[in-house]
């Protein structure tokens, strides 16, 4: 469900992306001039010619030809006639698009805690709810506190005696809780 709802929202910032992007990166042309073609065919008729050094806007990478926008005219550019990139341009897109990414990833994690806190407040009420949402733990916290707080245990080892049922719940690297009757009473770091 949530890998949806990630492809849902990427979905709706690139369409966003679409209309506020950046100028896309512009190659330089380093090798003579550079017919702009109708069509992406080396016979295709020229619509204009970009000369050494001047810059195209890509649009599009193909295999031999790029769709490029030159002095607001569309057509297609021969790749081989272009050997040097303008790296700004090239950044500022890739920057760009990672801060998208990155702003993606954030605000689906910041849905799924405040979902989650939601959640853990319905069900332990506002000041537990709260507590285990940031992983605390304390003394009379609930077993199923503890699982929501820290999660499940790599082992659990119970001991049954005419006083109750006391469990040592096994996280790894030295951490230890140890629950009575239902509530914790000890853990170790």
């Amino acid at each position: 469900m949530k890998y949806w709802i990630l492809i849902l929202f990427l979905l709706n910032h690139f369409l966003i992306f679409a209309q506020e992007q950046p100028s896309v990166p512009k190659f330089l042309l380093s090798i003579g001039t550079n017919p702009i073609k109708e069509k992406p065919d080396r016979s295709s008729k020229n619509l204009t010619v970009a000369i050494k050094g001047s810059k195209i806007e890509v649009i599009e990478i193909l295999d031999e030809f790029i769709h490029c926008r030159h002095n607001g005219i569309e057509g297609y550019a021969m790749k081989s006639r272009i050997s040097q990139v303008d790296l700004e341009g090239v950044k500022e897109y890739f920057d760009y698009v990672e801060k998208i990414a990155r702003d993606a990833r954030l605000n689906l994690y910041k849905e799924e805690s405040d979902k989650r806190l939601k959640y853990l407040i319905e069900i332990f009420g506002e000041q537990d709810g709260k507590r285990v949402h940031s992983k605390q733990t304390w003394i009379g916290m609930t077993e199923s506190m503890l699982l929501e707080s820290w999660g499940q245990p790599k082992d659990i080892n119970t001991t049954v005696t005419k006083y109750g049922t006391s469990k040592q719940f096994v996280y790894g690297n030295g951490r230890y809780v140890y629950v009575k009757n239902g509530k914790v009473e000890a853990w170790q770091n």
